[in-house]
Formats: structure tokens, C-alpha cells, sequence
């Protein structure tokens, strides 16, 4: 594919690129919807920086996490490799997690109430994913198994790492556009519904099953592994568990008040 594009003598990684225009986009989207919403930008910019700059932190540091062992660590420590972890990719859950965290932290420095901007921003994540894995897909990284299918994709100049001339399953342009496909239901489902708080594990739950999936068609190999499943398989499923708990809790609660609600 096109690992780096060059514009008037300047080498820019592809990846870097797309990854960078999918948080802009989405954060355009987002301060739109937040003024639809009635929410504060500034409260909106607050939170997003510091759902941002953690979010990449986290990512960054499960990457770490997950491709390399403590032995391996400690080595390249002691050896004065250690800059090289930062050559490295990063890994979505762990992003997920520095991003919740951040946008907790920002509510609280912005002295907003969080749970007033979930519904303009949750939306946009999985729009600002897609962006990252077409940028995935243009570097050679978190590839698909090989294939005899028409559909197989042929790396010869991959930075991410990608076999060379072995046709390759496309997976992260499936993730993509499922996660588009996450975009414009949560977009419908926000319009619809009064709860401010369901948005967030309704798609951590849909994302979640799409992970799950599309993991058993991934081939790159540092991605964790455990009991035949990936890191992120685990994470998949406890974020579906955890979500489905948290909206059935929701549902029932809901029922109880319309049951108790006085009758005219």
C-alpha cells in the first residue's frame, strides 16, 4: 500500500496522517453536535485534550504491554534501547481506557458534568477509528490472515510490518467500515433516546462484538494471548458483560419507575 505520502519534498507516515484527520473530523463533528446539544465548547475542548492525551498514553502503553515481555524490557533498559519502544504502535483498548479516563479528568478541570457530553461525543469515536484503520491498513499493521480470495491484499513495501507478497485478508478495512457502521446507529439511537449515560456501553458493547470477531481473522502476532484467545478478545468480552449488566440494570430501573409513576 502507501506507508508514507510525500508532499513538496516532506516524507509523512500514512498512518500518522489519517489517524490525526479522524480526530480533527471528529472533533468537528462533535463540537457541532455539542452546540446542537447546548453544551459548552470550551468544556468540550477541555475534556476532549485530556481524553486525547491519555487516550494515546494508554494505547501506547498496552502496545508495550502486550509485545514485550518484563525480560525483555528490563534488557532493553539496560542495553539504552528503550527509546525504541517509542518507534511502536498502539493498541485501541488501551486508548478506550486513557480516553475515559482523560474525559474524566477534563470534566472535572472544565468543573462540567460528563455525563451532559456523552451523547455529542461518543458517537464520534468509532468515526475517528475508521480513519486510524484505513491508516492501518495503508502501513501493513494489524493485517488479516492470508487468503486465496479475491479479496486478498499484497503488501511489497509495508512499515507496520505485513508480509511481504502473501495475499492478505483487508480486516482492517472490514473494521472500519463496521465502525462506521457503529457511527450512524449510535447518531440514530442518540436522537432517540433520554438517557444520557446508555450511549457509552451501547458502543462499547457493539464494538466489543465486533472485535471479538474480527480478531480470528487478525494475524499479526503481538496482539497478547491467553486460553487460545487474544488481549483483546479478553477485554472484548468483558466490555460486552459489563455493558450488557449496565443496560439491563438501566431497562429494569426505568420499569420500576414507570410502575411506580401515580396514575391520573
Amino acid at each position: 500500500m502507501y506507508p508514507y505520502i510525500t508532499f513538496f519534498g516532506i516524507t509523512i507516515p500514512t498512518y500518522g496522517l489519517l489517524l490525526t484527520t479522524g480526530v480533527v473530523v471528529a472533533g468537528a463533528v462533535a463540537v457541532r453536535r455539542c452546540k446542537r446539544w447546548n453544551r459548552s465548547a470550551d468544556d468540550f475542548f477541555i475534556i476532549a485534550a485530556c481524553a486525547v492525551g491519555l487516550g494515546f498514553l494508554f494505547a501506547w502503553l498496552l502496545y508495550v504491554a502486550v509485545t514485550y515481555s518484563p525480560e525483555e524490557l528490563w534488557n532493553m533498559l539496560r542495553s539504552g534501547g528503550i527509546g525504541s519502544l517509542f518507534n511502536g504502535g498502539m493498541v485501541f483498548y488501551g486508548g478506550l481506557a486513557g480516553g475515559v479516563l482523560g474525559a474524566l479528568l477534563g470534566a472535572r478541570l472544565a468543573k462540567a458534568r460528563l455525563a451532559d457530553f456523552l451523547n455529542p461525543i461518543v458517537p464520534v469515536l468509532p468515526l475517528a477509528h475508521a480513519f486510524g484503520r484505513i491508516g492501518c491498513f495503508c502501513a501493513g499493521c494489524c493485517y488479516g490472515i492470508p487468503t486465496t480470495s479475491r479479496l486478498g491484499v499484497v503488501y511489497t513495501h509495508p512499515a507496520g510490518g505485513a508480509p511481504i507478497g502473501i495475499p492478505l485478508l483487508p480486516v482492517q478495512l472490514f473494521e472500519a467500515g463496521l465502525n462506521l457502521v457503529i457511527f450512524c446507529v449510535l447518531l440514530v439511537f442518540t436522537r432517540r433516546t433520554k438517557s444520557k449515560t446508555l450511549v457509552l456501553p451501547v458502543y462499547i458493547a457493539s464494538y466489543g462484538c465486533v472485535r471479538f470477531f474480527l480478531e480470528f481473522i487478525r494475524y499479526d502476532a503481538a496482539r497478547g494471548a491467553l486460553l487460545g484467545l487474544s488481549t483483546s478478545q479478553w477485554i472484548s468480552i468483558l466490555g460486552v458483560l459489563l455493558s450488557a449488566a449496565y443496560i439491563a440494570a438501566a431497562v429494569i430501573r426505568n420499569k420500576r419507575k414507570g410502575a411506580e409513576a401515580p396514575r391520573a
